[in-house]
């Protein structure tokens, strides 16, 4: 009964283990060249607020949007209808990649294109969430601050 309860704790933790790519840790794996960091924010968006750098600029608005995903209907929730070229996203975003790492302004973005890669098959992709909750030594201050 004690082995059975040890199992079953160990296996309770190893399912509440955080994914090893996160915002908190990014200093730990940023200059990690098998890891693709991409920012979907706009370029204008990150001069003028701040971005964090080695990150790639993928803009979902301003790119994606025009030449991948059909936004029509939003981006609060992906819908496999949305994918207008994979073989784009598929050059954009790296299958080989130990893992792939994105971020925006909130994690609204990120999250959607999350969900488009991991129906694209791929796995490891992590949404960082917003850039203002970096505190790491790579952020590069925005105009506007």
């Amino acid at each position: 009964m004690k082995k059975i309860l040890l199992l079953v704790v160990v296996l309770v933790l190893a399912a509440c283990e955080q994914p090893a790519y996160r915002m908190d840790n990014l200093d730990d794996y940023i200059m990690n060249t098998t890891v693709q960091k991409v920012d979907v924010r706009g370029q204008a968006e990150r001069v003028a607020n701040g971005y964090v750098d080695y990150f790639q600029v993928i803009p979902l608005f301003e790119y994606l949007a025009e030449e991948a995903i059909d936004l029509s209907l939003g981006y609060d929730r992906f819908r496999a209808t949305d994918i207008k070229n994979e073989a784009l996203l598929r050059t954009l975003f790296d299958e080989e990649a130990t893992a792939i790492v994105i971020m925006c302004n909130s994690g609204a973005r990120s999250a959607y294109v999350v969900a488009v890669l991991e129906h694209l098959g791929y796995e490891n992709v992590y949404n960082l969430g917003g850039y203002q909750s970096y505190q790491g030594a790579y952020y590069i201050r925005g105009q506007q601050q």
